[in-house]
């Protein structure tokens, strides 16, 4: 019965060997414990929902997480999210250099390390228990500080990069830029001396309402957004202005006063900006209409709020992608040509009515260049006569078809206009007389002809050769 002992003890080696193992997989390495060890405090940053800080620079600051982000209390500024959590990163990745621990006969005196009182303290607030980090004197150690922790009698030695994160003037914990843009709004309102306009937006197409009622470039807007939504608070200069001031700030009129309105039903935010500061003339003053605060920008960045209103309003004759196309018509005095893709988007181009094969790279950019057509200028916004431009009855049109069960959008083509190489145009839909650049003549003169394929030519017959 030898043989079935032996075989018992390698089934329970091969065993307890699968158990090991497993549990080796399931345990962190030796070298991942060690390194697990020399952090000090277990944080994640999403669970603080407050913390308070105590510095020679900072003073105190207290900050607290709410429903809109993180916020300075008791004042209720907005605070910068960015530099407090990169703070609290910094504390749940904070790492241990070395360890006093003194002795039950020779305790540790925290004051001999500048603990007591500390130099500067941070205190977080979790579901759990706070937590206060205790940053004492600098070591003889460059870079390096002691630290103590809430219920810990311990030293401990650690980098004092923290410490200088921690250690910022008040107004670095409040949120520098000027106006987040969490959403896109619903209407946006620009009154200034030199010029004034008012958007709308539906879904994503916006439009302009005043000083003329026209489509806008959707491209334009979304750029000017994305400057307003970085445009930096240089200097919180006035935390409660007096209103009797706003002379002196350029306020008593703004240089310009720009209203974002959200989609949702929520408050409109008026954003004022005014003159130039006595003492900086590369900054202007400028103040929300939610907040008491009084701050200053860059001059510069005014520029993404004057914006001409013409500057604003679409230029593309055609509101579609060539993707989009499935039609286009092209007529000329009396005579006209059609090409369309018949069984949808992405199929081949066919020319309507006409037996001629066409070539569908040639017919593609065609239909890049019809849809990317852009007016050059706009030249009369109520147009009393439109004969005067060649416009009462067209010399011709550009159609161009997106979805079948829609009308398409038209072009019409108007005289020429004298001393250039443009002509007159309306856009269907639109009131304004437009001018139409010289790039027309390549689309509007173009033939199906031009977009045929090349013939191919005839196989060669083969040749005999009669037996000698």
């Amino acid at each position: 019965m030898r043989w079935k002992t032996t075989l018992f003890l390698l089934l329970a080696t091969l065993g307890l060997g699968a158990y090991v193992s497993r549990i080796e997989l399931r345990e962190p390495t030796r070298e991942t414990r060690e390194q697990q060890s020399r952090y000090i405090v277990h944080l994640s940053p999403e669970t603080v929902r407050q913390c308070a800080i105590e510095s020679p620079a900072a003073g105190s600051v207290t900050l607290s997480r709410s429903e809109h982000g993180w916020v300075m209390a008791p004042e209720g500024f907005r605070a910068d999210a960015e530099q407090i959590n990169g703070l609290l990163e910094a504390a749940g990745d904070l790492r241990l250099v070395r360890t006093l621990t003194g002795s039950p006969e020779k305790p540790l005196d925290p004051s001999a390390y500048g603990l007591q009182p500390p130099e500067g303290t941070l205190t977080v607030m979790t579901d759990r228990e706070p937590l206060t980090l205790r940053f004492g004197a600098p070591t003889p150690v460059k870079d390096q500080r002691y630290l103590m922790l809430s219920g810990r009698k311990e030293i401990f030695v650690v980098s004092a990069a923290m410490f200088q994160q921690l250690d910022q003037p008040r107004d670095r914990f409040r949120d520098p830029v000027l106006l987040r843009l969490g959403q896109f709004p619903g209407q946006i309102s620009l009154v200034a001396p030199s010029r004034s306009f008012t958007l709308s937006r539906q879904q994503m197409d916006w439009r302009l309402t005043q000083p003329v009622a026209d489509a806008a470039d959707s491209a334009v807007i979304t750029r000017s957004l994305q400057q307003l939504g970085a445009m930096r608070i240089q200097r919180f200069v006035d935390d409660a202005p007096a209103v009797e001031h706003r002379a002196a700030w350029g306020f008593d009129p703004p240089a310009a006063e720009l209203t974002l309105t959200p989609p949702d039903g929520s408050p409109p935010v008026t954003l004022f900006f005014g003159a130039e500061l006595p003492d900086a003339k590369e900054l202007r003053y400028a103040k929300r209409s939610d907040e008491p605060s009084l701050y200053a920008v860059d001059a510069k960045d005014l520029d993404a709020v004057l914006i001409d209103p013409n500057s604003l309003r679409a230029r593309h004759c055609f509101h579609a992608l060539s993707s989009q196309v499935m039609r286009i018509e092209v007529r000329r005095d009396q005579s006209g040509w059609i090409i369309e893709r018949p069984s949808g988007l992405g199929t081949a181009w066919l020319a309507v009515g006409l037996q001629i094969p066409l070539d569908q790279q040639q017919a593609e950019a065609f239909a890049v260049r019809v849809s990317g057509l852009q007016v050059s200028g706009f030249v009369d916004e109520a147009p009393a006569d439109l004969a005067r431009y060649g416009l009462a009855a067209p010399g011709g049109t550009i159609s161009l078809t997106v979805e079948a069960n829609r009308p398409p959008q038209r072009l019409l083509i108007g005289a020429a206009i004298p001393g250039s190489k443009e002509r007159y145009g309306l856009i269907e839909g639109r009131p304004a007389v437009v001018r139409l650049p010289k790039e027309l003549e390549e689309v509007w003169f173009g033939t199906p002809e031009r977009l045929q394929a090349p013939a191919q030519p005839a196989p060669e017959r083969p040749t005999s050769s009669a037996p000698e």
